[in-house]
């Protein structure tokens, strides 16, 4: 983060709080502001990308409608806020097909967290008394391993939104104890005949994201193919753009201290931070906008899709279905007025 950035980002929204410039109230607010956007998009990384998720709501629906309307609604009421403060994101307004994937993953993941703790309620608060004690001999192994599983579960998932998260590979550490959760809980409901369905339906949508992720990742590797190469070649943004540009000889804009001249090129990757400054931009010939399409709808990090599987700055949905291009990068042409400039610290 401090790398990429200038900061990290777990410190970032209480750093005002910590320094007393802004007062305890703006501070804490700020922090709680960032702790809910992030807790928004791990319900979204839970219910879009561990079981599929109709298989987190159907095996336990018919024993649980009260549960499930409530918990419904709740995702309902945050669907239509997200519609309305959408509005003013840079990436546009969610779509109505993106607002139902955000409200079913949103569903999904609630209902199954309360399924796994609220069915467990006693044998929790049994745990507790116990712990206090010191004294963990009158429960069985099993009732020991559901325990053992619960607390991985919930402290994954509070650190996910209150320390790391912000993408779905923070999950992977949380994916084990739901899994074995939800086939004890399979068990528990005799719903167990969904197993082979979830568990197929599952590497179904793993694969159709795995080859969406790929043919984004292409995109990275095939854009130093298209740029000329006879002056020089600067970039903004990391990940495999950054692998694959500086393969190619292009210069990192952030890690460069000497002069652009007139004809290099700067190319920019939309989701890439910082971004190109006014005072730079205005020095330099309008973009050439170079795109990569498929006809293939799965997007894994586009925010005109509002899919964020590795950042949920781009959207909360770990995947959506959409035609828009894969990646669209800016091409800048630096003009004669740009000669002798510095530009190592101003991107």
């Amino acid at each position: 983060n401090l790398y990429y950035y200038g900061e990290i980002h777990l410190f970032s929204s209480l750093s005002s709080w910590v320094a007393g410039s802004k007062g305890f109230s703006q501070g804490l607010f700020s922090w709680a502001q960032t702790t809910l956007v992030l807790l928004a998009a791990n319900l979204n990384y839970i219910g879009g990308a561990t079981i599929f998720f109709p298989f987190l709501i159907w095996p336990f629906a018919k024993k649980r409608m009260g549960a499930l309307f409530m918990l419904g609604s709740f995702s309902l009421t945050l669907s239509v806020l997200l519609y309305i403060a959408s509005k003013n994101f840079v990436s546009g307004q969610y779509s109505m097909l993106q607002l139902s994937l955000f409200f079913v993953f949103v569903t999904s993941a609630l209902f199954a967290i309360w399924i796994f703790f609220f069915d467990n309620r006693k044998l929790i608060l049994k745990s507790f008394k116990m712990l206090f004690r010191m004294d963990f001999g009158k429960l069985s192994s099993g009732q020991k391993n559901t325990v053992f599983l619960l607390a991985w579960l919930a402290m994954i998932f509070i650190f996910n939104f209150t320390i790391a998260g912000g993408s779905a590979r923070y999950n992977t550490l949380l994916l084990p104890p739901l899994a074995m959760l939800f086939v004890l809980h399979l068990g528990r409901y005799r719903t167990a005949k969904y197993l082979s369905a979830a568990l197929i339906s599952t590497l179904a949508v793993g694969y159709a994201v795995a080859f969406a992720d790929y043919q984004y990742a292409e995109t990275y590797r095939q854009i130093p193919t298209k740029l000329p190469f006879e002056a020089d070649v600067y970039f903004l943004g990391h990940e495999g753009f950054k692998y694959y540009m500086e393969k190619n000889g292009a210069i990192f804009m952030n890690s460069y201290g000497g002069n652009v001249n007139a004809r290099d090129l700067i190319v920019k990757a939309p989701l890439s931070s910082p971004v190109v400054s006014d005072e730079i931009r205005n020095k330099l010939k309008n973009p050439e906008i170079i795109e990569f399409n498929t006809i293939f709808p799965v997007r894994v990090l586009n925010s005109d899709a509002h899919a964020g599987f590795y950042k949920y700055g781009a959207g909360f949905l770990p995947f959506s279905l959409s035609l828009s291009p894969l990646e669209k990068f800016e091409v800048y042409t630096v003009d004669e007025g740009f000669k002798n400039e510095i530009i190592g610290n101003n991107s």
